[in-house]
């Protein structure tokens, strides 16, 4: 079901999965790294849902990846999003769930009541945004008291962001600015991806009300990029074989945290 609410000027992100809507989910499909990944977050992030959860808000739902893990539970599914086209796909890919509900919208204002959810969900946004912590305290708004509040995000800890964030990108960044290809202002503060430990993640939700109760980790690449990109069969076998480092000290090493909070 796709309920109307009033929308934002798109933004460079918005545009590009408008672009990519109709084959978003299949990103989770197959033997690539990305996909391997992908199915790996989705299924830390749906351990985290307390059994009995009623009503569940999906922040940046994309064309729906959580919503048959949801309602298969039982609960109602809501998921909003700012591109229109994702929210259509979710719309056509899902229209026999009676219990999925779809919006566009942003997390920045989120179209619902105080206390709404008991359960509020956020996977893959914060990574893409200049300022997380309105959104943050958004969710919690909307999140009742007690419920549970599951946000991932790519993780500044794990090797693999350590090497792309402070040597890779600067280096590219560098060599892109001496050509004279691209200067650094005509890059969108939106644009640039960022990276959150589990403490920067904790202290966004303890500021706005909420107490981070676990962090795990997920998805292991010991193949740092560009590298991870040239040998993708080797990177897939290797992040399925180190998986089971989340139970160990080197779990935080993994590329993308999953944070639980709850609100007071």
């Amino acid at each position: 079901m796709l309920t109307q609410f009033a929308a934002e000027a798109p933004s460079r992100s918005q545009s590009h999965f408008d672009q990519v809507a109709r084959r978003y989910a299949a990103l989770y499909e197959g033997r690539a790294p990305t996909a391997i990944g992908f199915r790996l977050r989705r299924q830390r992030v749906v351990e985290q849902l307390k059994p009995g959860c009623q009503k569940v808000l999906d922040v940046g739902c994309g064309s729906g990846v959580f919503v048959q893990d949801i309602v298969d539970r039982g609960a109602e599914y809501w998921g909003i999003d700012l591109s229109p086209n994702m929210v259509q796909e979710g719309v056509r890919v899902f229209p026999a769930a009676k219990n999925a509900h779809f919006a566009v919208g942003s997390g920045a204002s989120i179209p619902f009541a105080d206390g709404s959810f008991d359960t509020v969900i956020c996977v893959g946004v914060l990574d893409r945004l200049p300022d997380a912590q309105p959104i943050v305290a958004e969710m919690l708004r909307v999140l009742s008291p007690g419920g549970t509040l599951v946000i991932s995000v790519s993780n500044r800890t794990s090797p693999y962001f350590l090497w792309k964030d402070l040597v890779l990108d600067p280096l590219f960044s560098l060599v892109r600015t001496l050509r004279g290809s691209r200067s650094r202002e005509s890059v969108p503060a939106g644009a640039k991806h960022r990276s959150y430990s589990a403490s920067s993640i904790g202290r966004m939700v303890s500021a706005a009300g909420g107490s981070v109760s676990k962090a795990s980790y997920t998805c292991f690449i010991p193949v740092l990029p560009p590298m991870d990109r040239l040998v993708p069969g080797l990177t897939s076998v290797a992040i399925e074989q180190l998986e089971p480092l989340r139970h160990t000290p080197f779990g935080s090493f993994g590329t993308m945290v999953v944070t639980t909070a709850t609100k007071a």
